[in-house]
């Protein structure tokens, strides 16, 4: 690809770095938040799944509850 010089004004070169920073320190926070979001949502399916666990517990435990009192 043969590139040529483009000639620009400083102050619209500045302008253009500005925003450039801009964006830059946006598209920064936004990852920042996605890995929050993503770090959320891992602590909530591991919230969710051992409340599963217990639950299936508690079910043999009064299962088993129910089994022994019907049994005398």
């Amino acid at each position: 690809m043969n590139y040529k010089p483009i000639y620009i004004k400083l102050e619209e070169y500045e302008k253009i770095s500005g925003v450039l920073e801009s964006l830059k320190k946006m598209i920064g926070e936004t990852k920042a938040k996605l890995q929050r979001i993503s770090d959320l949502k891992d602590k909530e399916e591991l919230g969710i799944k051992e409340l599963g666990e217990r639950t299936n517990s508690m079910i043999q435990r009064l299962g088993e509850i129910e089994s022994n009192l019907n049994s005398d």
